[in-house]
């Protein structure tokens, strides 16, 4: 069986697991939580993973600040769900 899976883990430790084809089994803390094609988890350390959720077709920035620093600076403050990884300037955050 072909598999589709996406892991991104953040500095923080948080980890995300989709997968869009097959399944996979997420553990941590001594649980399993299996992610079937269409669906996401989440792992924060020293948690269990979340139940899945389904995948969304768009992730989503909401922007609460947006500034100008100085020539070609900017300053962006908003939220993203967990699940998503932010990368800006070839920087994750």
């Amino acid at each position: 069986m072909r598999k589709s899976v996406g892991v991104s883990v953040k500095p923080n430790g948080r980890t995300g697991v989709a997968t869009l084809e097959g399944s996979v089994v997420e553990e941590a803390q001594g649980q399993a939580v299996a992610v079937n094609a269409g669906f996401r988890t989440l792992v924060i350390p020293g948690e269990p993973p979340s139940q899945p959720i389904p995948l969304k077709e768009e992730a989503e920035l909401e922007m609460r600040v947006l500034a100008a620093i100085e020539g070609d600076r900017a300053r962006i403050r908003g939220l993203i769900a967990p699940f998503n990884l932010l990368i800006v300037a070839r920087e994750t955050r």
